[in-house]
Formats: structure tokens, sequence, C-alpha cells
């Protein structure tokens, strides 16, 4: 193969993906903004949706975006999200009363997992260790609602991300086509 004709390829592939990125920004930002102006509250249950599990903190892993950990003859696991906020807090309790008894507020029909796996994550809305409040469903919710307010930015983000995108890839397209002609 010749210069020219990898030239032409790789063209035609860089194209395809700046249209292919331009249709995704078009249809996922406007969706996402839409989402979550229209629903702020999204991914927060109403307090008597809520269900209270109490057992012994069994296990606990800290990562980046939450805090995960087990009760004591439950099979599921418990996600603390750094999204509903006080995630140092919450990880540091965790870690100082392993053993101890937890008492945490959860929604059933939320339960969730990696679909190739019996695991199943339960968010937690409210965390008291041996009787002392860690983090109120109050706290909980409303850290959730201020994290819930980036997301029209980022819907508007990739809406106009988008819109540049296809604007460039209908130069870019007859710009390849003339490269075409001139051969």
């Amino acid at each position: 193969m010749n210069y020219a004709v990898l030239r032409k390829l790789y063209d035609k592939s860089v194209h395809f993906l700046i249209v292919a990125s331009a249709l995704f920004g078009l249809l996922v930002g406007p969706f996402i903004v839409y989402k979550f102006l229209s629903d702020p509250t999204a991914g927060i249950p109403a307090v008597d949706e809520l269900v209270v599990i109490n057992g012994k903190i069994d296990w606990i892993e800290s990562g980046d975006y939450g805090v995960q950990f087990g009760l004591d003859g439950y099979s599921m696991s418990f996600v603390y999200h750094s999204k509903a906020g006080g995630l140092q807090q919450v990880s540091n309790a965790l870690s100082l009363h392993q053993g101890k008894q937890a008492e945490v507020m959860v929604k059933l029909e939320d339960a969730h997992g990696p679909m190739d796996s019996a695991i199943i994550d339960l968010h937690v809305f409210q965390l008291v260790i041996d009787g002392i409040v860690i983090r109120t469903y109050e706290q909980t919710s409303k850290a959730w609602l201020e994290d819930n307010k980036v997301a029209p930015y980022i819907g508007i983000f990739f809406t106009l991300a988008g819109l540049i995108l296809g604007y460039h890839s209908m130069f870019r397209k007859s710009d390849i086509v003339k490269g075409e002609d001139n051969e």
C-alpha cells in the first residue's frame, strides 16, 4: 500500500469517528438535560420508600466513587456513593467500627449489580453505627441533589460538542471528497 491509500483510509476513519461522536453528543446531551431538568431529584427515593436493614459490619472496601460494605447475614453489598456527600466520614466510621452493629436505609427495588454476576448492590441513604448517626437521609439527599445540578451542564457540553463536531465533519467530508477527485 502506498501513502496516498493509507492517508485516504485514515481520513475516512477519522471522519467516521467525528460523525459518530457528533451523533452521540446530539442524542445523549439533550436527553441528559431533559432528564435532570424535568426530575432534579433523580436517584433519590422518598423516605417512605426506604427500608431499614440491621447487621454487624462484616467487610469494607473503599474506592474513589464510594464505600462498599457488607453486613453479617446478608448476601448483598451496601454502597454509599460519593455523590451522597460525607464519603470520608462514612469510610472512617465504617473502618473504625468494623464488627459493630449498623443500621442502613436502602430502597430494595433499586438493587443492582453486574450482569454477569450474582452480586447485588443496594444504595445506602442513611447510616447509623452503634446508635450513632453517621449520615442522615436528609444530609444524603441534599448532597445528592447538589450533585444532580451538574448534570444539565454536562448535557449542554455534549450537545455543543455534537454540534461543533457535526459542523466540522461537513467540512472534513468535503475535503476528503475533493482529495479523491484530485487523484
